[in-house]
């Protein structure tokens, strides 16, 4: 892995008041028990990693943020492949549709999601059951 530091403007474990008004309420579910609410990020300041996204998703617990997903047009794929691995090294998992790095406590995936013609870039916590 690099030593680049990579700017991450959405700092997990963070409170859902820190960006209350740039938020639109998208939908809720439950998973092994846990609630989550999924809200876009409406605000100012999309960039990740000088690339700008369709939307970005903030995934929270209990109005703590949990998870991040940024949604770019498939055509970015190699742009943010190139600045990801400038930024993390050589990925940890790699297939056709999915390369994931970890870095710090969280797992970075890149995605490509060929029926809806975009990518998908999300980091988590890594967890118990997380291989890391």
């Amino acid at each position: 892995m690099n030593n680049e530091h990579i700017e991450l403007k959405f700092k997990l474990g963070s409170q859902l008041e820190n960006w209350e008004f740039d938020l639109s309420t998208l939908r809720e579910y439950i998973q092994d028990g846990i609630s989550y609410e999924v809200y876009e990020y409406i605000g100012n300041e999309k960039s990740f990693l000088g690339v700008e996204p369709d939307k970005i998703e903030l995934t929270f617990n209990a109005d703590i943020l949990v998870k991040v997903e940024y949604y770019f047009k498939v055509e970015l794929y190699a742009e943010l492949l190139v600045k990801l691995e400038q930024k993390l090294g050589k990925p940890a998992e790699s297939n056709q549709l999915l390369t994931s790095w970890y870095y710090k406590n969280y797992r970075l995936t890149m995605e490509k999601l060929p029926v809806f013609k975009i990518i998908r870039v999300d980091y988590k916590r890594l967890t118990k059951n997380t291989k890391g």
